[in-house]
């Protein structure tokens, strides 16, 4: 089954980068540990209508930092930010429209927001409109507008993006009613996956084992199909190593070795 990759952007509290000089000094307090006072800092910047300020409050108020918990006030301080055109809080404010978090549930306003950021080439926002594009409820699916949005985030480096790229491009290779791969496709699915397969992503890792195995494209390779379920099981995907297991059966050991010492000179690469 292929799975499409969602964002996580809003898991990891306040950010450690802003523009503004005096909402940076509060994000350093943050850092810091000094929790309350970046919180204060913040409070006051947001009050001079700094829409840094309000986007990073937000955060606060959403995961009660230093603060009560409050969505409500969460959502407007965001809703703030985003319409002054600050791209990060437009694709946040995106998410609270498709979690319902702080307001109702409007799947509609979720994409607004979301293209708005995705306009200034943000790409968690990019991201999330390529998911949501895929057929997620409320929204109506356009495969191939999510696959450019897809494409558009992986090319700034988004690794979540590239797999997603690599899934929509997998599904291409061999169209219902088509008898022979398209090669385009499969040059593109291998692209992508590589890219994030490069960086560890464990999911890319295991679908170029597929590839590789299942001759999805391109002609079968048990060496290759072998690598890169060894490498996706290392980095913990759950259903690489039997795969890998299953692949092993096929290969002598004059190929086995081969394959370790392509995996020990992998290692040494991205260590």
């Amino acid at each position: 089954m292929l799975i499409l990759v969602i964002s996580c952007f809003l898991l990891t509290g306040p950010a450690a980068a802003a523009s503004n000089t005096n909402v940076q000094a509060a994000l350093n307090l943050y850092q810091e540990g000094r929790v309350k006072a970046a919180a204060d800092q913040l409070q006051q910047l947001a009050e001079d209508g700094i829409p840094e300020a309000k986007y990073y409050l937000s955060s606060f108020y959403e995961q009660g930092i230093a603060v009560d918990r409050q969505l409500e006030s969460a959502f407007a301080l965001c809703a703030d930010a985003a319409k002054t055109g600050l791209a990060i809080a437009q694709t946040r404010l995106g998410w609270f429209y498709q979690e319902g978090i702080g307001v109702s549930v409007d799947m509609k306003q979720a994409v607004y927001w979301y293209e708005l950021a995705a306009q200034q080439n943000e790409d968690t926002a990019q991201l999330q409109l390529g998911v949501l594009l895929t057929g997620k409820p409320g929204v109506e699916k356009d495969f191939e507008r999510a696959k450019s949005y897809f494409v558009a985030a992986a090319k700034q480096g988004n690794v979540r993006a590239a797999h997603n790229a690599g899934i929509m491009y997998q599904i291409d290779i061999r169209p219902a009613g088509q008898k022979s791969p398209r090669w385009s496709a499969t040059k593109e699915a291998l692209r992508w996956f590589t890219h994030a397969a490069e960086q560890g992503y464990a999911k890319s890792q295991f679908e170029l084992g597929n590839m590789y195995a299942l001759a999805i494209g391109l002609p079968r390779s048990y060496e290759q199909a072998m690598f890169w379920y060894t490498l996706a099981g290392e980095n913990g995907h759950p259903e690489a190593d039997k795969r890998r297991f299953s692949i092993e059966l096929n290969l002598d050991a004059a190929h086995r070795a081969k394959i370790r010492q392509r995996l020990q000179d992998w290692r040494s690469k991205h260590e």
